[in-house]
């Protein structure tokens, strides 16, 4: 049988053309093609989040009973979901309204002070004609003692040349080469669940050259951790594929970052990773079964250092590559990154949270680092919510109910196309001020709700709109009302753990971190309003933590210490567990 031809459009102009056999489902076509589309469910055909637009003149099997209650309307104007359509003969497929770009701040800091960088580049100038061995003059020139006793590194030197160039790790050579006057660069990157986010940095001036963000292509084996985890575990090649599929995007990434900024691949001397435990892990190609199943254990808790090639990145020989350790299955190297650019071990008293799916958090007693996962869900990543979207343009980050009117902002000031993390947020906290929705979470009655916001309401469906169309669901209330308490359950618990009654300072990390309202989160719950203390918005501290430990190797010491006075709770296992939750279900 002839296989169908498929054209599918992107943005910008942009298309590719692909071919399938006649009745493939169309999200398998794109999983083999390579062609990430955002499937929170996993292709379950329960999140409505896999929308494509199949134009005129196409086949198409016949619309299912779950795209009818998704997508409604929009139907009539061809949009389908990927996971539940066939594609039977040639046909015409529309993407551009269901790709997405980034609009989150990468870095606090474009320029940092370098200190001891992770690889550094020394120029020594050399006579041929001297009485000691040529090596022997290199290593009187670099003064102290490197750790090399034999010759273990690579060497790409000619003869005669009147000054060569030394990368060292630390105090140990990996290679003598060409003094070629160009400067070693490092490459930082947070692999998040939902986002990847990348930085390449000049080493000897701590300048990032530039930066990169891009949804995890993981996303296609399913939204979080569990999905890709159970994927690995069931697929005979599962961990390989979750593995080539980020690093290849990764690569991807590095290349035109390389390319903007004019530099050669030779120039990259050490990549450094953050990520949570699953996905540390499955770069590392390390098995992730465990972590998945009770008594939840990764099989290392341990930082990762290797070749960065022997794990399939486009790097030069002796680029080295270090992953954050993790202090958990569920507190990972992302946190302990965070801790760093947080400077969370030198202040008694502080509170670090990380507005995500895991909901991590650490508290420093002054004796030692409580540390947490709330298992919070993707509510706050704009994921299990019907028009959720992550940190992308055109999402809603701000509203403001005014006099009738929905004041919306949207990241990139572009047309609404979703509600992101701190949208939502802010669109809850504005409902309750407005008794839209009660402390129970549930919408008020018709004749309750004010008069000037009961055009929107729509009371069979029970849907709030903020626009013709995007909405809030009572789904959406109750997914982000157990990702709330899930919040505020581990705040309780480490309090009471630690015998403080407040902290000293909260810090909140996180992609939608600088979009947040202070008292949006006291108005929803998730910070108690009893608290007198600054709130620092940390941003995404896990990328500032992988630059600060490119262009100061002091922080390894510091790493190890936040290993060794880190003490993990496990809140399900606790008594109170079940009661501190319930009652911060409630606004």
């Amino acid at each position: 049988m002839n296989k169908v031809k498929i054209r599918v459009l992107l943005s910008k102009g942009r298309e590719i053309n692909i071919e399938a056999e006649p009745g493939s489902v169309v999200l398998d076509v794109f999983k083999i093609q390579g062609i990430d589309i955002n499937t929170p469910c996993g292709g379950q055909g329960t999140c409505g989040k896999c929308m494509i637009q199949c134009l005129p003149k196409s086949s198409f099997s016949e619309i299912q009973e779950d795209e009818v209650n998704i997508l409604g309307e929009r139907l009539k104007e061809g949009f389908r979901l990927a996971c539940q359509t066939k594609v039977l003969a040639d046909s015409t497929i529309s993407l551009s309204e269901s790709e997405e770009y980034l609009g989150i701040e990468v870095l606090k800091d474009r320029k940092r002070n370098p200190v001891t960088p992770f690889v550094l580049r020394k120029n020594i100038e050399i006579q041929w004609n001297g009485n000691a061995d040529v090596l022997g003059e290199i290593l009187e020139k670099l003064g102290g003692e490197v750790e090399n006793k034999a010759i273990d590194f690579q060497i790409d030197i000619e003869d005669a040349m009147e000054s060569v160039q030394v990368i060292l790790n630390r105090d140990r050579i990996i290679k003598i080469c060409e003094d070629d006057g160009k400067s070693g660069l490092g490459l930082a990157i947070d692999i998040g669940t939902t986002t990847v986010v990348t930085a390449l940095v000049e080493l000897s001036s701590g300048e990032v050259l530039d930066t990169d963000a891009f949804m995890n292509p993981q996303r296609r084996y399913g939204h979080d951790v569990i999905s890709r985890i159970n994927y690995a575990c069931r697929e005979r090649e599962g961990l390989d594929e979750l593995h080539d599929v980020i690093v290849n995007e990764i690569n991807t990434a590095l290349g035109q970052m390389l390319k903007r900024r004019n530099c050669g691949l030779e120039q990259l001397d050490q990549i450094v990773i953050a990520g949570n435990t699953t996905m540390s892990h499955i770069v590392a190609r390390l098995p992730i079964c465990t972590i998945g199943k009770a008594p939840y254990r990764p099989f290392t808790k341990l930082p990762v250092s290797i070749n960065a090639k022997k794990l399939g990145f486009i790097a030069s020989e002796h680029t080295g590559l270090y992953i954050f350790p993790s202090l958990s299955a569920y507190v990972g190297g992302d946190i302990v990154s965070g801790i760093i650019a947080a400077s969370l071990l030198e202040e008694k008293g502080e509170l670090y949270i990380d507005l995500g799916t895991n909901g991590e958090m650490v508290l420093n007693t002054g004796n030692e680092l409580l540390c947490c996962s709330t298992a919070a869900g993707p509510a706050f990543e704009g994921a299990n919510v019907e028009c959720g979207l992550g940190n992308v343009t055109g999402a809603i980050e701000e509203v403001c109910f005014e006099a009738g009117e929905i004041k919306i902002k949207t990241i990139g000031q572009k047309t609404p196309k979703g509600i992101c993390g701190s949208g939502l947020i802010s669109v809850i906290s504005n409902m309750l001020e407005r008794k839209i929705i009660n402390i129970s979470g549930r919408f008020a009655r018709f004749d309750q709700i004010p008069l000037e916001y009961r055009d929107r309401f729509d009371q069979e469906k029970k849907r709030f709109w903020l626009t013709d169309r995007i909405y809030i669901s009572q789904k959406d209330i109750r997914n982000f009302q157990l990702a709330k308490s899930a919040v505020r359950t581990g705040i309780d618990t480490l309090l009471k753990k630690s015998g403080l009654k407040r902290p000293k300072a909260i810090r909140i990390a996180g992609g939608f971190g600088a979009h947040l309202s202070v008292m949006d989160l006291i108005k929803t719950g998730i910070l108690p309003s009893g608290f007198d203390c600054p709130v620092v918005f940390e941003g995404n501290a896990a990328i500032n933590g992988c630059v600060d430990l490119l262009l100061d190797q002091r922080y390894l010491e510091i790493i190890e210490k936040v290993r060794n006075s880190s003490h993990y709770i496990e809140l399900s296992a606790l008594k109170e567990f079940q009661d501190f939750f319930v009652k911060n279900l409630s606004f």
